[in-house]
């Protein structure tokens, strides 16, 4: 018996050995979607794929493999136990630096070896695009760190532009942006936003060069921008990353989704009931990529435009958009969701500006919003019919109703006078919604032209508004506010890639372009102005709508025909502050 007991006690480490053995075998097998295909050794090949995707995973904190990845570690940052022996080394900014780490191991109470909680990704190697020389010659790795919501792009101390400047999306079950910063010891730093993530899955990353170097003197720049190229013009459009398979793995079951400043988001119409509301339906496929959409230079002419080439950068491109519906935030912005402006929010107006006197132009007429500029300023205008039309069902009733929209043309802010003034008081304008971005740096100003930058327009935004404001003020005028609308960036036609360009109106000049209003805008609204008889002006910035959709212009410029949708969303959103705020 007791020589029995000897062999059961000698045979039980070894039993169990073998068990755990097996079941760390297993769970090796228990891994997200990215992490299964990261398993495979791959090669590079004709299609694409890029390198093969690298990622440190943990299960339950187990590490299941203990690849070596180059993630530029920070100050405080957990950084594992070193898996060589010897001293522990201090965290490094240098991001040539590379480390093997093994993750830290959090204590747990489950069984060991039972993954019950999902893997974790400490970092994932992004496919980059091998077609494009400019990857071989600038760019070691894109790394994607999922614990900091960021995207890191690695690039040669040794490269041909020093301080590039990308354009990032993601798309997939949304869509959203990735906000770069600038390039530290190498490492350029971009970032997205957990909110617009709605599920746990995989999502298309696409990042572009647009410009080799940054503007050195900011938004203050003198700078011509007509000896301003665009970093690429070949087919490659600039893109970074891989075509098929760039991609990260997001996982949102440990995270809480809150973000107050945020209006809303873009989602896969595959998410949404027809009540405006996240679907919980099981049985959804994988979205398609939204690419970016382009045009190369052999499809300027209408002929080439109908081939099947350039179809697919541009009319296969642009329909992907159809496939995503913008859902407002719950709470007061939740009635955006609904067609048309709520009754109640119109009641609420009215009832709120019975303090104001009747206007002597347009007797009965409680809000007149007038947009001022030319053809965005026109699309916009038109789209605020519509919500209106959804209300009053009646163009007569339309005509006699207590809010209208109207057009002001004026194509740049020099050109703003007197004329101006005067017919704000004709149409009855009770609110100006100032849209003078496009034509000044378009190619109708490159005709005439041999200058264009930021600090004239910037003077002369300055004082067209100052003039609106003060011909404007007065117990006769109907004018109650000046809006300075944030401006709209163009899709990347072939006039804005060509060099020299022949338009100007980029995605990184309408973000400049857009910072210089909100501070022209500031610049009316100090301490000292409050208590003036002054019409007040305000910003409205509908960026975080606009942005995520900026390449959706069926003519590289308009939100118009198949995009249509999105302009009636920017001028339901103007008339929506306007109602509750002003």
């Amino acid at each position: 018996m007791r020589e029995f007991r000897h062999k059961i006690y000698l045979g039980f480490p070894i039993a169990l050995f073998i068990v755990c053995a097996l079941v760390t075998q297993e769970s090796s097998f228990l891994l997200p979607s990215i992490s299964q295909e990261t398993a495979k050794p791959k090669t590079h090949n004709d299609d694409n794929v890029g390198p093969p995707v690298n990622a440190t995973i943990t299960t339950n904190g187990i590490p299941t493999s203990s690849p070596t990845f180059n993630h530029t570690v920070e100050p405080g940052e957990a950084t594992g136990t070193p898996t060589t022996a010897g001293p522990t080394t201090s965290p490094t900014n240098d991001p040539t630096a590379n480390p093997t780490f093994s993750p830290t191991i959090t204590p747990t109470n489950e069984p060991t070896g039972v993954p019950t909680s999902p893997p974790t990704i400490l970092a994932q190697n992004i496919a980059l695009n091998h077609d494009y020389s400019y990857v071989t010659s600038d760019i070691t790795q894109i790394l994607h760190i999922p614990a900091k919501t960021r995207i890191e792009i690695h690039l040669q101390p040794q490269r041909s532009c020093h301080n590039p400047v990308f354009k990032g999306r993601i798309s997939g079950w949304s869509l959203s942006m990735i906000n770069f910063g600038n390039v530290v010891d190498d490492v350029l730093v971009g970032t997205y936003d957990l909110f617009h993530m709605p599920k746990s899955g995989n999502y298309h990353v696409e990042i572009l060069l647009l410009l080799c170097e940054k503007y050195k003197e900011g938004f203050q720049s003198s700078l011509n921008l007509m000896t301003v190229c665009l970093a690429d013009r070949t087919d490659e459009n600039g893109l970074i990353t891989s075509k098929k398979n760039a991609s990260i793995a997001v996982d949102l079951s440990h995270q809480r989704l809150e973000n107050k400043k945020a209006r809303g988001r873009w989602l896969h119409k595959s998410l949404l009931s027809d009540q405006h509301q996240l679907s919980d339906s099981p049985l959804l496929e994988q979205p398609k990529p939204l690419l970016t959409r382009f045009q190369p230079e052999s499809c300027v002419t209408a002929v080439d435009r109908t081939s099947s080439y350039c179809k697919q950068f541009n009319e296969d491109r642009l329909m992907g958009f159809n496939d995503y519906n913008f859902l407002w935030n719950s709470g007061a912005d939740a009635e955006l969701n609904q067609p048309g402006l709520s009754n109640t929010l119109l009641e609420q107006y009215q009832r709120r500006l019975k303090r104001y006197p009747e206007q002597p132009i347009m007797p009965g007429r409680k809000l007149q919003v007038c947009f001022l500029g030319v053809s965005h300023s026109r699309v916009l205008a038109n789209s605020c019919l519509d919500n209106l039309m959804v209300r009053f069902n009646d163009t007569e009733k339309l005509a006699n109703a207590p809010f209208g929209c109207s057009l002001i043309p004026r194509p740049y802010p020099n050109q703003v006078g007197e004329l101006d003034s005067r017919q704000i008081g004709e149409m009855g304008c009770t609110h100006v919604v100032v849209g003078l971005f496009q034509w000044n740096f378009s190619f109708q100003r490159a005709k005439g032209w041999d200058n264009i930058n930021f600090t004239e327009w910037q003077n002369d935004m300055t004082k067209a508004v100052a003039f609106l404001r003060q011909e404007s003020s007065g117990r006769n005028s109907p004018l109650r506010r000046i809006l300075l609308r944030s401006a709209h960036p163009n899709g990347l036609g072939w006039h804005y890639r060509k060099c020299p360009p022949r338009d100007f109106r980029t995605p990184i000049n309408a973000e400049i372009a857009t910072k210089i209003l909100k501070e022209v805008a500031d610049g009316f609204s100090k301490p000292e102005d409050r208590n003036t008889t002054l019409t007040p002006v305000s910003f409205i910035d509908t960026s975080f709508l606009i942005d995520p959709v900026w390449d959706a212009t069926p003519d590289w410029s308009h939100y118009e025909g198949e995009t249509e949708n999105i302009s009636e969303m920017e001028a339901k959103f103007i008339l929506f502050e306007i109602l509750k705020k002003f």
